[in-house]
């Protein structure tokens, strides 16, 4: 019995000993491929997760996971490609290059980021450079092979550097199922007609119509109709010239302005003959959709004596600080009388005038210095302020301004001619054209804007262009004198603007002759007038009288509107 114990108990301790390593072995290797495992899902998740947030634009939190990823134990840095597209994303390029070059000094690797967001992303955004730097370091860390389910958005990429003949290699190697896609048939129509035109559209009408184009040939911007944009800067790449003041992305984007080219073309025709410059603004949001110069006379910038349209100014603040009229109609007025000391001339002998509305209708000076002078500088100025504030306005292409006080009248002389637009006040056209379209919206003054959006190589719009509301400047029963006033100077027998023909449209409109000899020649207005859609101003340099060639080219503006964008003239 002793002796089958003591044989038995070392087989028992012997198969144990042969059992337990294996057992060790399997155990730890079950807890290896578990740890792995779970390593391997912890960075897929993080990854996800970081991309989840690339696509949605949450970059703090992708680059959060991505940096997580990339510190991971044994993750060799996976995610570093995605910190260095958010640089680039940020514009700071010379961190991406130096993440690149880690992920490229690893050898072949994962991504971290997915490819199709990130050029998605640039592609969306119109950074079209920044998104060539990323398809290189692509095409340096992986085979061409392996990438070329991403060739569409490389095509994309290239039309956007206008680098026609890589958006043409790319697009011919992309692959079939890729053919069938929109983006690739209109890539496809665009690099059609870059390479029979050799012009890229950059600055577009509110149609997309083109403005400025790209000449692929000589790597410059021409304007595609240059007649209808002669008195603006010349378009170019160089400081103080169109484009000069937009970054790379705009320019490489497609700018969609407020203009409308039809009516741009009625301003041209309207203009034919004379020098000077027209903005006409569409009341109801206020954007400019016609602004035209001769040679030299920026619509935007160019700065004159504004004359006799000012005393709509004058007579809308006077009657706001409840100044009467019965002092000053009816009345007769001579062709002159001394104040301070000095003769103030009118334009003409007026004789007796009635009513107000004919005395705005025939433009009496005499009646408006002296309203000038009953208000005093200080308020009279802070009206004229309103609409000449010497400020730049935003979303334009080159600066734009509506125009300034000059300087201060000392006596009631001096006050006089500046309550009549003389001497004291600069304008500009695109300024002047802001009263009648104030006038027209109900006392409510507008902020025109030039620039409306921009749109990338997909038609999507990168940056849009809000421009403030306007803010109530005049009173609505005072909107309603301007109105009569102005609608007297075209029906009122001796009205200024009476030679406008209008053929059945109706018309609200105020003259002004300003300047030296042989005087400038102004006009401002609206149309129609129970329901205005269009607002309007004009100088002709040397044009003369307003009521003789001012009314030439009102009367043609409206036919040439009539024909060539009736919408406007509510028709």
């Amino acid at each position: 019995m002793v002796r089958l114990s003591r044989n038995y108990a070392p087989r028992r301790r012997r198969g144990t000993l042969r059992l337990k390593p294996l057992r060790f072995v399997v155990l730890v290797s079950a807890v290896v491929f578990a740890a792995f495992f779970a390593h391997g899902q912890f960075i897929k998740y993080t990854l996800s997760k970081a991309n989840q947030h690339l696509a949605s634009s949450e970059d703090e939190d992708a680059a959060r996971l991505f940096q997580r990823a990339a510190s991971f134990p044994f993750s060799r840095g996976v995610g570093r490609d995605g910190l260095g597209a958010l640089a680039l994303l940020r514009g700071e390029e010379a961190e991406a290059t130096r993440l690149f070059s880690e992920v490229l000094s690893q050898g072949s690797g994962r991504f971290g980021a997915d490819p199709a967001v990130v050029l998605d992303r640039f592609i969306s955004l119109g950074h079209y450079q920044r998104g060539l730097l990323y398809r290189d370091f692509l095409l340096s860390w992986r085979s061409a092979d392996d990438l070329r389910t991403h060739y569409l958005d490389f095509a994309t990429l290239a039309l956007g550097m206008r680098e026609l003949a890589e958006a043409r290699r790319m697009l011919s190697n992309v692959p079939a199922a890729d053919k069938s896609n929109e983006l690739f048939r209109s890539l496809q129509s665009m690099a059609d007609q870059f390479e029979q035109t050799f012009e890229m559209p950059v600055v577009m009408d509110r149609q997309l119509r083109p403005i400025v184009v790209f000449d692929v040939k000589n790597s410059n911007h021409l304007y595609s109709v240059p007649r209808l944009f002669s008195g603006w800067p010349q378009a170019g790449d160089k400081p103080g010239q169109l484009l000069g003041g937009l970054d790379t992305r705009d320019k490489l984007n497609r700018i969609v302005t407020t203009l409308d080219l039809d009516v741009q073309r009625s301003a041209y025709q309207a203009m034919k003959g004379y020098e000077g410059a027209m903005v006409i603004l569409d009341v109801a949001s206020g954007d400019v959709i016609a602004a035209y110069g001769t040679s030299g006379v920026d619509p935007f910038g160019f700065e004159f004596e504004p004359g006799s349209v000012v005393k709509l100014i004058t007579y809308a603040f006077f009657l706001q600080q409840n100044g009467r009229v019965d002092g000053y109609v009816p009345k007769n007025y001579p062709s002159s009388e001394r104040i301070s000391g000095r003769v103030f001339y009118d334009w003409t002998e007026h004789g007796r005038i009635e009513t107000m509305e004919e005395g705005m209708a025939v433009s009496c000076n005499l009646i408006f210095a002296h309203m000038g002078i009953e208000m005093g500088w200080p308020k009279l100025r802070s009206g004229l302020r309103r609409f000449f504030d010497d400020e730049t306005k935003p979303y334009f292409f080159t600066p734009a301004r509506y125009g300034k006080l000059a300087l201060d009248p000392s006596d009631d002389y001096q006050l006089g001619r500046a309550a009549i637009g003389l001497d004291y006040i600069r304008a500009t056209t695109l300024g002047l054209a802001v009263l009648p379209a104030t006038i027209s919206n109900g006392g409510v003054m507008p902020n025109p804007k030039l620039i409306d959006r921009v749109i990338n190589l997909k038609g999507a719009a990168i940056r849009t262009t809000e421009a403030e509301k306007g803010r109530k400047v005049i009173n609505a029963d005072v909107v309603e004198v301007l109105t009569r006033s102005m609608v007297a100077a075209l029906e009122d027998p001796r009205g200024t603007a009476r030679n406008i023909e209008l053929n059945q449209l109706t018309l609200a409109a105020k003259t002004g002759t300003a300047g030296d000899r042989p005087y400038d020649a102004i006009i401002v207005g609206f149309t129609p007038v129970n329901q205005a859609k269009i607002a309007f101003a004009f100088v002709l340099k040397g044009g003369g009288k307003a009521e003789i060639n001012g009314a030439k080219v009102a009367t043609e503006l409206m036919n040439q509107l009539a024909v060539q964008a009736p919408a406007y003239l509510g028709r």
